[in-house]
């Protein structure tokens, strides 16, 4: 265990020696800025290049890999989706009474990224931190039928009464997803739970968030999950999508702060 940390130690200060985006370093100045043998700086250059950390060119100099530019930019797109997000998902849960998130895709499931409660959801469970199973959730849904890196679910277990359990049932579904631009769980994750979700698109069209509507099937029955999936969700994903492009252009922190409140005033609706 202690020798791994110290690799783990090792491969982590070789990235912070990297100063600047296009700067290369060779295999024996990593190890002479390392205090390690050339050897050891070796290995864990050639680790760190398979797993595209790092890129090594024709003269064996070393610079900084597209894997982290994925890790930056997915950083930048969490922390982007729960800023610009803020404002709508209170609106929304003001306004509807129910608790409302936002999402994004990890791995295969959606992860539960920010939540606002309603005055009926007080006592309702807390989904921040947690993946869903992603055939029985609106969002998964949203996500398998508009992100274009997601691969479908190898298994669907039965959840609740009317979970999908076929890969056939669930292709059908995301159809209709498309079709219609928003998906529903109707007693397909927890018995009597309802659920709305529709997608946030980046600037080149993928899916990159979700934003959803879940409570009680007694208060959301199928009328109100159009109604919500056609109206309220649209427009405050609308919102959150100029506020990711403003962040994702500007890089400017928090701008949620001091942007107008257009659009919101179409979430007040219950």
């Amino acid at each position: 265990m202690a020798d791994s940390l110290v690799s783990v130690d090792r491969a982590l200060r070789l990235l912070l020696l990297f100063h600047e985006p296009q700067q290369g370093l060779r295999v024996n100045e990593i190890a002479q800025l390392l205090n390690v043998h050339k050897s050891t700086a070796s290995r864990l250059c050639a680790k760190l290049a398979s797993m595209n950390f790092l890129e090594r060119d024709d003269d064996d100099i070393y610079r900084l890999g597209v894997s982290l530019a994925r890790l930056g930019t997915q950083v930048s797109i969490t922390r982007s989706l729960i800023v610009a997000s803020g404002r709508v998902l209170g609106a929304l849960a003001n306004n509807t009474g129910e608790t409302v998130n936002i999402s994004q895709l990890d791995g295969d499931r959606p992860l539960t990224l920010a939540q606002r409660e309603g005055e009926y959801a007080a006592n309702e469970e807390n989904w921040i931190g947690k993946r869903d199973q992603a055939h029985a959730s609106a969002t998964g849904k949203v996500f398998f039928a508009f992100n274009r890196d997601a691969e479908l679910p190898r298994s669907y277990p039965r959840l609740a009464s009317r979970t999908l359990t076929s890969s056939k049932l669930f292709e059908a579904e995301l159809a209709t997803v498309r079709g219609r631009r928003y998906a529903t769980s109707v007693s397909e994750l927890r018995e009597h739970l309802n659920a709305v979700a529709v997608p946030i698109f980046d600037t080149s069209n993928n899916c990159v968030g979700a934003l959803d509507v879940s409570g009680s099937d007694a208060r959301l029955d199928a009328r109100r999950l159009v109604f919500l999936g056609t109206g309220p969700l649209l427009a405050g994903a609308r919102v959150i999508e100029r506020e990711l492009a403003q962040r994702m252009r500007d890089a400017v922190p928090d701008p949620i702060e001091r942007t107008s409140p257009v659009g919101l005033e179409h979430l007040a609706l219950r």
